[in-house]
């Protein structure tokens, strides 16, 4: 009977290639359905008919395979769309990933199932803000490493959060989120141990430009002095007679950095990082250079390296290197982001909404670029 339907012809070379794996009848209509780009629909209704009268008989093998065949097809009936969502993960993920077919309510479906295999594939889908957000906050490392490479959906200040706390156990994810162009300032500046040398240098750029907008509103506050001279000039001491790790780790008790940031310093940070945090704490330009030099002794710094340290050293001392150190602190608050300007997201029209409307219900410290809460310092301790 099934030779005699339009879809059930072993002719094609499809199919053919296929008759290895298995010679069941479902399985060579699949396969010779996906061969026609189009169906009419009573052929269509057929095919659905067929396919679920022999769906309990199918291995899971067979199953997978008309899965793959019909999985970007725009003509599926929905009881065959039906059949494959409620089968094993590996049969459902090949149509969640593929089908135009899904829509938002299977998404939600399938979140609320809790089977993270096929959670994970919906994270890589284009999403509704909620629905990111709720994804995002499963904390799940493979689901936030699929929502950071998801260029189709936009991580708003709620979903954002949950994302940058797996980013400080996960490096996969860090990485990833810093490959993103669309994410807030203070968020680039958490990211800043993944970035490459060309952002980090934007990030700064950023920094300084929202620091300059303060100076222009009389917002600006000097760098917070957090070590007197004494306790200076014993780090720069000790620089010269501990290791390199015990001398971060002695140093880290003035700052309360999270331990990605020194474990950077002692992987493979060039300079950027440790030249923020002798201006946060207040070292002096000589200091600086001397610590410069003890600190990259291994790594045989040149003179235009410590130079270019010097440069960014001083250029960050006065404004910046505060506002990064406050990012970089373990204890520090959460959910403050703010979402960037609208012109640089595209047209996701619904993101920018939602965004928008949980912004309002809670105030960010950032606002168009402009940082709104640096760290506060004594009056007398302006420039």
């Amino acid at each position: 009977m099934s030779r005699s339907l339009p879809f059930a012809k072993d002719t094609g070379r499809n199919a053919h290639s296929y008759k290895t794996a298995s010679d069941h009848v479902a399985v060579l209509a699949a396969l010779d359905y996906a061969c026609e780009k189009r169906h009419d629909r009573s052929t269509t209704e057929m095919f659905a008919a067929l396919i679920s009268s022999y769906w309990r008989d199918l291995s899971l093998g067979e199953r997978r395979t008309i899965a793959k065949a019909l999985a970007d097809r725009p003509d599926l009936p929905r009881s065959l769309i039906n059949h494959f969502l409620a089968d094993h993960f590996t049969v459902a993920n090949l149509i969640i990933d593929a089908s135009p077919l899904i829509d938002e309510p299977d998404f939600y479906r399938i979140v609320d199932s809790h089977v993270m295999p096929m959670i994970r594939v919906v994270a890589r889908r284009t999403l509704p803000s909620d629905l990111v957000t709720k994804l995002a906050c499963l904390r799940d490392s493979s689901t936030s490493l699929a929502l950071a490479l998801n260029g189709g959906i936009y991580p708003d200040p709620a979903s954002l959060e949950p994302l940058l706390e797996v980013a400080a156990d996960n490096r996969h994810v860090a990485r990833a989120l810093a490959l993103r162009a669309d994410l807030p300032l203070k968020a680039m500046m958490m990211l800043y141990p993944e970035l490459g040398l060309e952002e980090r240098r934007k990030v700064i750029d950023q920094a300084e430009r929202a620091s300059l907008i303060n100076l222009a509103n009389d917002r600006q506050r000097a760098p917070v002095r957090l070590m007197t001279e004494d306790q200076r000039l014993t780090l720069l001491d000790l620089s010269k007679r501990l290791g390199r790790r015990e001398f971060l780790d002695r140093l880290n008790g003035n700052l309360m950095l999270d331990r990605r940031y020194l474990d950077a310093i002692l992987e493979n940070d060039s300079g950027e990082i440790q030249a923020i945090v002798f201006a946060g704490l207040g070292f002096s330009t000589s200091e600086a250079t001397t610590l410069f030099i003890v600190m990259g002794g291994h790594e045989s710094r040149s003179y235009g390296d410590i130079k270019a340290l010097i440069d960014l050293f001083e250029r960050v001392k006065w404004r910046i290197s505060g506002q990064f150190i406050s990012a970089w602190r373990k204890y520090r608050p959460v959910g403050n982001f703010e979402r960037p300007r609208a012109d640089s997201l595209g047209e996701r029209a619904d993101s920018r909404r939602a965004g928008a409307v949980q912004s309002e219900r809670g105030r960010n410290i950032l606002e168009h670029g402009v940082i709104k809460d640096p760290l506060p310092i004594a009056a007398s301790d302006r420039r």
